[in-house]
């Protein structure tokens, strides 16, 4: 009796790892000139309680966070925007 153990470097590439009709379930990858530059988030803030808070994020990855916590998410909202106009001047 054999035993295989599939290689790690296989389990990692989704076009091995899934089988043959893979490659055609994953989405089209599109131009990064057609993608936001930065995307905003803003979420409810660890202290204090009931405030929020905004991150920007470069190509998925964190790029900017705000310095302070807003009572509303509204505001948060508007001073993230703020700095993503800041930051494509």
């Amino acid at each position: 009796m054999r035993l295989t153990v599939p290689s790690a470097r296989r389990d990692r590439d989704p076009d091995r790892s899934a089988g043959p009709g893979a490659a055609a379930a994953m989405p089209e990858l599109t131009d990064k000139a057609d993608r936001p530059p930065f995307t905003l988030t803003v979420s409810p803030a660890f202290r204090p309680a009931g405030w929020y808070s905004w991150l920007i994020c470069r190509d998925g990855r964190p790029y900017q966070r705000g310095e302070r916590s807003f009572p509303t998410e509204q505001k948060a909202r508007a001073d993230g925007a703020a700095a993503i106009d800041r930051l494509l001047r």
